[in-house]
């Protein structure tokens, strides 16, 4: 996770591709434990977002998912 020290506004997000993954949620929010935000990524392992409120320290995590479920990923600060 890398937030643009010159536009708070952005942070470019990148990940190790899980093996049989169909995609990723990626999920973002105010704290780790309020992650309310998120989009889904297909056939990608990064992500650049420009929706984040500049000054405002974000909490990121990337799951991925197949037809057999869920794996969740470890929550990590972007400030």
């Amino acid at each position: 996770i890398r937030r643009n020290p010159d536009d708070g506004c952005t942070v470019d997000i990148a990940w190790d591709a899980a093996a049989g993954a169909d995609g990723y949620n990626v999920l973002w929010g105010i704290a780790p434990d309020k992650l309310y935000h998120s989009t889904l990524v297909y056939g990608e392992n990064s992500l650049g977002m420009h929706c984040l409120n500049d000054g405002v320290p974000y909490f990121i995590r990337v799951d991925a998912f197949n037809a057999s479920g869920i794996t969740e990923g470890k929550t990590a600060a972007a400030q």
